[in-house]
């Protein structure tokens, strides 16, 4: 009797592990062949073949690129289709922002929708609503574009570094692609960061020229794009590749030091820039809260209105031409 029902119970765990492993190995059969996943990457792999493009860049777009315009097909198919947008998203992806393009254009469209709206609402003239919303839907293009020139400052400034790097580990013995791997996992971020997907990109099958110019893409650097030229050559005419890094990291070295050396001596007007900008402000501010009726005049009355458009013309004009006498190019 007691063999009898270990027999059953053995029977029984025996069956339900059969039709167990029967339902895994269907359902590993239909996410591989039949699911919308399968499906979809079938799709792309056949695009992937069929392109027949010259443009190599493109190649790795549709390879590496995972990132969408839209996580909404509709809107995404609809973004596709407009000239520039390619711009912005490679704006967003230099500035390594965590934003698609329409998450960007809604943002900005808020912004300045509810500045249109507090305006009109607090405001006594609501046709200024018509300035500042404009204004405000172009400040979320400020922050990431002071996110992206901040980000790149810190990728210029820890190149020189990488190249020493990269130079050592060539006389060491490592390959550029090995070089590469040990600079993006010894730097930090941006660097780094960069480094280990270019490396990760020629590790899944993609030339390293491609990688590198692809690189360039994500990143606005002309001491990198110098760096990917001397690599570049290298590969095709061969040479001390190390001994060249490291003469392009001294020459990128003196760059930066004339560049703080500028900034010393440009510190003066610079300052004076920014008094000069910011002054009108500062006393319409001061006026407005100490004799607001007399101030009031620039927007209630249609004279006033004129002069302060005019004005608001003549400063940025003002404002542009100040920032290009205290920019100094090299």
């Amino acid at each position: 009797m007691m063999d009898s029902n270990l027999t059953l119970v053995a029977f029984s765990a025996l069956s339900f592990l059969a039709v167990a492993l029967l339902v895994d190995g269907l359902l590993t059969w239909w996410r591989a062949n039949r699911s919308a996943e399968a499906r979809r990457v079938r799709a792309r792999i056949e695009r992937i073949n069929s392109s027949a493009t010259s443009d190599p860049l493109e190649v790795v777009e549709s390879v590496v690129r995972v990132r969408p315009l839209s996580k909404i097909q509709t809107i995404n198919a609809a973004l596709g289709r407009l000239p520039g947008v390619d711009r912005i998203d490679q704006f967003l992806r230099q500035a390594k922002v965590d934003l698609d393009v329409d998450q960007f254009l809604a943002l900005s469209a808020i912004c300045g929708l509810v500045c249109m709206g507090f305006v009109a609402a607090f405001l006594p003239n609501p046709n200024l609503a018509f300035i500042a919303g404009p204004l405000a839907a172009c400040t979320p293009w400020v922050v990431i574009q002071r996110r992206q020139e901040e980000r790149l400052k810190r990728f210029n400034s820890q190149l020189p570094d990488a190249l020493d790097a990269m130079a050592r580990a060539l006389k060491a013995g490592y390959s550029v692609v090995g070089a590469m791997k040990v600079v993006g996992e010894e730097m930090p971020a941006p660097l780094g960061q960069e480094f280990r997907q270019a490396h990760d990109e020629i590790t899944f099958g993609i030339s390293p020229q491609v990688a590198l110019t692809a690189m360039t893409e994500r990143i606005a650097s002309e001491d990198l794009r110098f760096m990917v030229i001397a690599v570049l050559i290298q590969r095709e005419t061969g040479g001390n590749l190390a001994e060249v890094l490291a003469k392009i990291s001294s020459l990128m070295r003196q760059r930066l030091r004339l560049s703080e050396q500028i900034k010393t001596l440009s510190a003066d007007g610079r300052m004076s820039a920014w008094v000069l900008c910011l002054l009108p402000f500062g006393v319409a501010g001061i006026m407005f809260v100490s004799n607001r009726s007399y101030i009031e005049t620039l927007w209630v009355t249609s004279s006033g209105r004129t002069l302060l458009m005019l004005c608001s013309a003549m400063m940025l004009v003002g404002i542009f031409w100040v920032r290009s006498q205290i920019r100094v190019r090299f």
